[in-house]
């Protein structure tokens, strides 16, 4: 800072001590503006030490996006095909209980139930062996 100042002929003081700076010198003023070609070669030369470190970086991130593009569209997949399993499963099952559906009500037929009773070791009921309990306070309890 000091030296920008001095260079350009403003009053600098620092410490109590207030003089004025020398005048502007123009040639020394355009010296340090004007670029230098050693520091040119310089930054040239760790920018290219660069370019190989992010290459590779950029290589590396283009990679794992990818990476992670497989993973995501492969994990989907498994989904769509467990789910597809599960539907097939699902479906089978309804035709076993449609089915289970027909053997209960041909089970509860009255032609079922007549062939069981002939079938079976069932007796008949007679009219006159059947007894009505009348309603009463002890049937009630």
């Amino acid at each position: 800072m000091e030296k920008l100042l001095s260079i350009i002929g403003i009053p600098f003081n620092l410490g109590g001590k207030s003089d004025m700076v020398r005048p502007i010198d123009r040639k020394r003023v355009l010296m340090h503006a004007q670029p230098q070609i050693k520091s040119q070669a310089v930054s040239r030369a760790q920018g290219s030490r660069l370019m190989p470190v992010m290459v590779v970086g950029a290589a590396v991130m283009v990679l794992g996006l990818f990476l992670s593009y497989l993973y995501t569209v492969n994990s989907y997949a498994n989904s769509g095909y467990a789910i597809r399993q599960l539907e097939k499963q699902i479906a089978e099952e309804d035709v076993k209980y449609k089915k289970l559906l027909v053997e209960r009500s041909e089970a509860n037929s009255m032609a079922s139930v007549d062939e069981a009773v002939s079938t079976g070791a069932f007796v008949p009921v007679n009219a006159g062996e059947l007894m009505y309990v009348p309603n009463n306070h002890l049937t009630q309890k």
